[in-house]
């Protein structure tokens, strides 16, 4: 088995914007990252995909590709969302308003660069901030971001409950 799909996989916070939806994942195929996400947007978040990319044979990233159908409703715009070349995803960054707790204000992730060589992340994290919600409305702040407790693995999966909308949003990283 290789390096990459030997690993078990660690489940960041589940954050919960409202109950219900039917629970639903999307995981990058075996020896492939999690790099970013497409949303279909609108006053929320409507439907959540992964965009992931590939490992090459010689530790490289290969290009990015959509997996998988999105998940949740049909209604708003798609938007898509990635880390820079030669980066993935290493954690999650989701805030919810104050005065509406069961809106998502801050959809985001954190993306760290990938070692060719090593087949891990290194260096320091980037913020990429996939969607804001377009109301001053203010976000808890007592939600932290959640990042891979394991050094050096990355995001694999997004899991959600999903039904109109998406309700909860949660990564799945890659530990030894």
């Amino acid at each position: 088995m290789s390096p990459v799909a030997a690993h078990a996989q660690e489940n960041l916070t589940l954050v919960v914007a409202m109950d219900g939806g039917t629970s639903q994942s999307r995981t990058c195929p075996d020896e492939a990252l999690m790099t970013g996400i497409m949303l279909r947007v609108g006053l929320n978040i409507d439907a959540i995909g992964i965009r992931c990319r590939p490992i090459n044979a010689n530790g490289t990233l290969g290009r990015e590709f959509a997996d998988g159908s999105m998940m949740g409703g049909s209604g708003g715009t798609v938007t898509v969302s990635s880390c820079p070349a030669g980066a993935v995803i290493v954690g999650q960054g989701i805030k919810k308003s104050i005065m509406s707790p069961s809106q998502f204000t801050v959809l985001g992730f954190h993306c760290q660069s990938w070692s060719k060589s090593t087949r891990t992340t290194v260096g320091a994290r980037m913020f990429v901030r996939a969607w804001k919600m377009w109301t001053l409305n203010p976000y808890v702040g007592d939600i932290p971001d959640d990042y891979c407790s394991s050094p050096g693995r990355p995001v694999r999966r997004v899991r959600t409950m999903a039904g109109i909308y998406v309700n909860a949003i949660g990564f799945t990283c890659l530990t030894p």
